[in-house]
């Protein structure tokens, strides 16, 4: 698994990783964070975490910790009402996925929403095919 994240620490330490209005955590601080809550989070039996993000800083190290300890994270719609939600985290809970993976949920504008499982090589490879693309 790629560690973009300790690559970026040992490469731009003090760069910042994070800005906020409140706040600024550079790479260094958030491998870190990251890695502190990696290693409780592991002591856990809990393969999938769901996810009720809104992009605070708590959230990105909360991702970063979730994917060093290798665990999946599910990430739902806060606009969905809760029995949606119970649903695809059932299905999730059902799909047994090992390692780190990020679930995705389509809309479900055409039929019923349809789970998007995006592992580790397929973050790394659509971020170089971006990169590319701006470049």
């Amino acid at each position: 698994m790629r560690d973009l994240l300790q690559q970026a620490s040992r490469k731009f330490p003090k760069a910042c990783a994070i800005i906020s209005l409140r706040n600024a955590i550079s790479y260094r601080e958030l491998n870190q964070w990251a890695d502190s809550l990696a290693i409780e989070l592991k002591k856990r039996d809990q393969r999938t975490t769901a996810l009720k993000v809104h992009l605070s800083e708590s959230d990105i190290i909360l991702f970063w910790a979730l994917r060093r300890a290798g665990k999946t994270v599910f990430f739902f719609n806060t606009r969905l009402p809760e029995t949606e939600i119970k649903k695809q985290f059932n299905f999730i809970q059902a799909a047994r996925l090992k390692g780190f993976a990020t679930v995705l949920f389509t809309s479900g504008s055409s039929a019923s929403p349809k789970a998007v499982v995006h592992t580790d090589d397929n973050h790394y490879f659509n971020a170089l095919g971006s990169k590319e693309n701006i470049s």
